[in-house]
């Protein structure tokens, strides 16, 4: 798996004391490549990974503008990261024109500067093929791909775009209108300062906030003020003179106008992760330890975080679901419960008003906000959790102006925008003023959309056997973290009944981080399938399935003549184990454990290289597995789990 690159840069535009250093010359395609090989470098190093395997790095070709612009006749699509200024993408433009096939697309990643603009002077077959991808930070972890046309692309250059994106790169796409900042970036930078707005008006902590716009709403644990940290201040206050200065008809314009604390805080630097200071600075205090301080935006020091304690917080906390914590929030009556009403629904008007401006439906803004933020639900979907018609009118209590589609939706009476027919998701339409099915693509199985459709076979509290079509079954677990428990292991068993009698193949799935990486560690084969955009894995592991059966597919024997290195081996590791406890870097119960997994793996108390069949080696892993199962220390470490979702060291 991977895709052949070229990576150009420009060449550096002077020759310093340290590139002599190194052994560089002014000519020489060391020094001329530097800044595409300390790229890829910074990329090889870059935590999280930004490589499936660092082994891929060696199908990028690094060249430079000058000297290797030759090498973009032979590729197929180009994508123009550079600097956000419109004068420096043009340029860059200008030369790829003069190495352009025909029929190369040619995207910019771009997250503000209209396609329009950037097309303005180029040649019909440059217009023609152009369009932005905004990919999200970091590309390889984040779901969101913004594709927006210019005013001349073909749409089977969007198609083909949308096609390769999806299924090789695994990306989830929004498609948005040319509009200062497209659709994710416009929304959330207004419902930031929407927050900062309303903390600054209700005299909240910065901490405060985050407290009140984190897990708690289904948001990440960055929050807001941390998650502006993480982008950089300088970034957002980008994004937001993106949108005052290319949208005079905003009717929340000035809303994107900084206050002053702001302004103060890029004068000093504060930016966040990049300058170690933002809204929150980390520290170590006199012991050692570290230290995480809060801004105080009166008076821009970074001060000891407070205990934040609010009533309908702390009941929210105690509310099953994400949607339920909204609701529980949004209507509650203390300050944190009048932030959110004040914060949220300026957001959900505004985001109702944005459409068409910024997408063609609902589906595409919820869609941008989930993927590009990892947000559990769009705002239409909180919409419809806080109940439209209810929330509407405490609205209009509050004296904001609802927007005149979602007011005649509701004269009309669609209380939701989203609703299920016969087991599809359906979304209200602005254009129709009628509900219509959320496309599904072809390649795409939800097992909740087979449940309501009545295909479930047989369940329990633990697992449940959906028949997913032509002959072929899936087997869901639903426990906590999918915890083994009596109901799994009692389902898998009937499911094997079952599926031998009335089906073709069942699907269990294979998670790591990446496939290629998982082939690495030897946890996979190189002939295993892999899927990069979750949505296309169930089809194709019923796919998988379907293609075994017509190959004749026969289980293979268990192996009979497996050699093992016996009880000297094993005496090894245990050594090896009392080592690294003497010096601490394991515990009483990772010996234990440590231990038992050392016996299966030498194959027990028997000579070296021992013929011993597979059986044996899975009964030694049944009773390793069930002595340690009746240790104390390894419940207490199952409940830590299924409680924190974190390990426990005991």
């Amino acid at each position: 798996m991977g895709i052949e690159t070229v990576l150009l840069d420009i060449v550096p535009p002077e020759f310093t004391d340290d590139d002599k250093k190194k052994g560089l010359t002014p000519d020489g395609k060391g020094f001329r490549n530097k800044f595409g090989n300390n790229g890829l470098n910074i990329a090889l190093k870059s935590k999280p990974a930004s490589f499936y395997i660092p082994k891929n790095a060696k199908l990028i070709t690094i060249g430079n503008l000058e000297d290797d612009l030759a090498l973009l006749k032979e590729v197929d699509w180009i994508i123009e990261v550079v600097v956000e200024r419109l004068d420096i993408k043009r340029a860059v433009f200008e030369k790829i024109e003069t190495v352009l096939t025909p029929g190369t697309i040619i995207t910019s990643n771009t997250s503000g500067i209209p396609a329009k603009e950037m097309c303005e002077g180029r040649a019909e077959n440059f217009r023609k093929y152009f369009a932005i991808t905004h990919f999200f930070n970091p590309p390889r972890y984040m779901k969101l791909l913004e594709i927006v046309p210019g005013p001349d692309t073909l749409p089977e250059v969007v198609e083909a775009l949308a096609e390769v994106c999806e299924k090789t790169i695994g990306k989830g796409i929004v498609y948005a209108k040319d509009t200062p900042n497209f659709v994710a970036n416009r929304v959330s930078t207004f419902s930031m300062f929407a927050a900062i707005n309303a903390m600054m008006e209700m005299g909240l902590s910065v901490e405060a906030v985050d407290k009140l716009t984190g897990p708690i709403v289904g948001n990440p644990k960055s929050a807001s003020f941390r998650t502006a940290d993480l982008v950089g201040l300088d970034t957002l206050l980008h994004v937001a003179d993106n949108v005052y200065d290319g949208s005079p008809d905003d009717e929340k314009r000035e809303v994107f106008q900084a206050p002053a604390f702001i302004k103060k805080m890029l004068e000093k630097s504060f930016l966040g992760e990049k300058t170690r200071q933002g809204f929150y600075k980390k520290i170590k205090d006199a012991d050692g330890k570290r230290v995480i301080l809060s801004l105080d935006y009166n008076t821009l020091e970074h001060t000891p975080q407070e205990k934040v304690k609010m009533a309908s917080l702390e009941a929210a906390k105690n509310v099953s679901g994400v949607g339920n914590k909204i609701k529980s929030l949004y209507y509650a009556k203390d300050p944190a419960g009048t932030f959110t009403f004040k914060t949220l629904s300026e957001t959900l008007i505004y985001a109702a008003n944005r459409i068409p401006e910024i997408a063609d439906d609902i589906v595409n803004v919820d869609n941008a906000m989930k993927w590009g933020f990892a947000r559990k639900l769009g705002p239409f979907e909180v919409w419809d959790t806080i109940g439209l018609g209810k929330s509407v009118s405490k609205m209009k209590e509050a004296g904001y102006e609802i927007p005149a589609w979602v007011a005649e939706m509701l004269e009309g009476g669609k209380e939701t925008f989203y609703k299920k027919e016969a087991g599809n998701l359906c979304y209200y339409d602005i254009s129709t003023k009628a509900y219509r099915e959320v496309p599904e693509k072809s390649g795409i199985i939800l097992l909740p959309s087979l449940k309501e459709q009545n295909k479930i076979v047989e369940e329990n509290t633990g697992a449940s056997l959906i028949d997913l079509g032509d002959g072929v079954a899936a087997l869901e677990f639903h426990t906590k973290m999918n915890a083994m428990g009596d109901d799994i292991v009692s389902m898998v068993m009937k499911s094997v009944d079952i599926v031998s009698n009335d089906f073709e193949g069942l699907v269990m799935a294979k998670v790591a981080t990446s496939g290629p990486e998982a082939i690495s560690l030897g946890y996979l084969k190189s002939t295993d399938k892999m899927t990069v955009n979750r949505d296309y894995q169930i089809q194709d592991a019923k796919n998988t399935v379907l293609a075994m059966n017509m190959e004749g597919y026969m289980p293979p024997r268990p192996g009979d003549d497996l050699r093992v290195p016996g009880e000297n081996t094993y005496a090894m590791i245990k050594l090896g184990l009392w080592t690294m406890y003497e010096q601490n870097f394991i515990t009483d119960h990772d010996v234990t454990v440590s231990t038992k997994i050392g016996y299966i793996l030498s194959g027990g108390t028997v000579q070296e290289n021992t013929v011993v069949t597979e059986q044996y080696l899975l009964d030694l892993e049944r009773e390793a597995f069930l002595s340690l199962l009746g240790d104390p220390n390894t419940q207490a470490r199952i409940q830590h789990m299924l409680t924190t979702g974190k390990p426990l060291r005991n």
